[in-house]
């Protein structure tokens, strides 16, 4: 009760000095802006807004712009790198074209005088002469000629004289149950070189 009474006092001497309470003279502190207030707020952001658009379009068109120069340079560059690409493979393959011809040239030359070597020294077929010879000591010159044909065939007679028309020397038998009979068998021999060889006609 006491301090109701004290709170009455109190109030009573503020109207008495001509003042109002304190509920009544605050003020409340989030107040609603005008409508003119509001429509000026609308018009700054949307100015904001276009201000930003232009900006983001303006980068926008520099960085495609860098980004067409960076384009085109790096297709110059492939194109300068493939043309030099495409040169260097040119010449590779025709290194490879002319180094097949090359080979083809020199087996073509060594066989025709290997087989005509071997028929000279009498051999039964001379195209087996020319797969049984030992290449190793054939070669060619600077001058383009063969040489070690001679002495490879001398040396495959004197291996298998079977091979020769005048041979006396009897042929390894093929045949499994043949063999240590001592019969020449030059036929047999050459059927197993053609076949092994592949060899035709």
């Amino acid at each position: 009760m006491a301090d109701e009474e004290i709170k009455k006092v109190e109030m009573t001497d503020v109207g008495a000095a001509g003042g109002t309470p304190a509920a009544e003279t605050a003020k409340p502190t989030g107040t609603a802006p005008t409508a003119e207030e509001f429509q000026a707020f609308q018009a700054q952001v949307e100015e904001l807004r276009k201000q930003l658009k232009a900006v983001n379009s303006e980068s926008a068109g520099r960085r495609k712009k860098l980004e067409e120069i960076e384009a085109a340079e790096a297709k110059r560059k492939q194109a300068e790198l493939s043309e030099l690409d495409q040169l260097k493979a040119k010449l590779a393959e025709q290194e490879k074209a002319r180094l097949v011809a090359e080979g083809k040239a020199s087996e073509a030359l060594i066989r025709h005088a290997v087989e005509m070597a071997a028929a000279t020294m009498k051999f039964h077929n001379p195209e087996i002469a020319y797969h049984l010879l030992d290449m190793a000591e054939v070669s060619i010159g600077e001058d383009g000629k063969v040489t070690g044909v001679e002495d490879a065939l001398k040396k495959l007679v004197k291996s298998d004289p079977y091979l020769v028309g005048n041979g006396t020397a009897a042929a390894p038998e093929t045949d499994a149950g043949k063999r240590g009979t001592g019969k020449p068998d030059a036929k047999a021999r050459e059927e197993e070189i053609r076949k092994r060889y592949r060899i035709t006609g």
